[in-house]
């Protein structure tokens, strides 16, 4: 059985499911939204995707914390490497803090990427793990810009960039690209 509500076909055993915005409508089963009964009453979004809720303030809550949580590691290695003697050749000093800065350009990439991600619909756990990979980023560019425990602030960097890779493709596995996300 099919009714034409406002132009568009709609089947009673297929329900539509609006898609992102600009995108044609969807016709499946993962996702239920009540068929428009009048042309005045718009259909309300109801999905059984648990990231599908995401609320504005629940994305401005996980980029606060992105942020909060970067400075804070930021601030806290700084501080904590500041009063360490750094006996060290001045050219070689010049060297690590501009390997330094390029590890800050690549974390402030990985943070825009993670920042994006964070709002679209995400599960706390792959949340967590994203803003725990910014963070190791973090605390290893700047040890290394401080010259201190420069084996370890290696390896925290360069275990956050890897983890970051893990979580993401672990991640985009279960999704199909160009599939409706709604």
């Amino acid at each position: 059985m099919s009714t034409a509500v406002d132009g568009t076909l709609v089947s009673a055993r297929r329900p539509v499911v609006e898609a992102h915005a600009g995108r044609a409508p969807y016709h499946g089963p993962e996702t239920v939204v009540a068929a428009q009964v009048s042309a005045d009453t718009p259909a309300p979004r109801v999905s059984t995707d648990p990231g599908a809720g995401e609320s504005a303030a629940n994305v401005i809550a996980l980029r606060a914390v992105l942020v909060l949580s970067s400075l804070a590691v930021a601030v806290v290695a700084w501080l904590a490497t500041v009063s360490l003697p750094q006996p060290m050749d001045a050219e070689l000093a010049t060297l690590l803090r501009g390997m330094a800065a390029i590890k800050g350009v690549l974390g402030v990439a990985a943070a825009a990427l993670v920042w994006w991600r964070l709002g679209q619909p995400v599960s706390v756990r792959v949340a967590v793990a994203y803003i725990a990979c910014i963070g190791l980023l973090v605390v290893g560019a700047v040890l290394i810009w401080q010259l201190a425990f420069l084996s370890v602030a290696a390896g925290l960097f360069h275990v956050g960039a890897f983890a970051g890779l893990v979580v993401a493709f672990r991640e985009g596995r279960h999704l199909r690209i160009g599939a409706p996300t709604c």
